[in-house]
């Protein structure tokens, strides 16, 4: 069988990589070290204003505040799981499962099939 497939693989016109038009210089770059120099610039003076201790106090207590939101924030997850949990044994549960088996010898072939379903509901 390999040497039927040989032949075809050989048979094709030789592969030539199509000429694509390659642009001198790509837009996106034009201005970039005058915007990394603004940026430099604007972190600079967030360093030099958060430097105050004022404004460290006010970085100190957004800290605390945003841990409260985030503890509140998981216990709303929790009680929406527990409301979720107790929620579900309201409805039926259903399942299934099923098998199929060929057998044989010789000229006589079995089929065997087997379906299984279950339907629960608790009261």
């Amino acid at each position: 069988m390999l040497v039927a497939t040989l032949p075809v693989a050989w048979s094709g016109p030789d592969y030539v990589r199509p000429a694509a038009p390659v642009p001198a210089a790509y837009k996106e770059g034009r201005g970039l070290e005058g915007r990394t120099a603004q940026r430099r610039r604007a972190a600079r003076q967030l360093v030099g204003s958060l430097q105050r201790s004022d404004l460290n106090a006010l970085v100190a207590q957004v800290d605390i505040s945003n841990q409260t939101v985030q503890a509140a924030e998981a216990r709303v997850r929790e009680a929406s799981a527990a409301t979720q949990a107790a929620r579900a044994a309201l409805f039926p549960v259903v399942g299934g499962s099923g098998a199929a088996v060929r057998s044989g010898r010789g000229t006589g072939v079995e089929f065997e099939f087997e379906c299984e379903v279950r339907c629960e509901q608790q009261l």
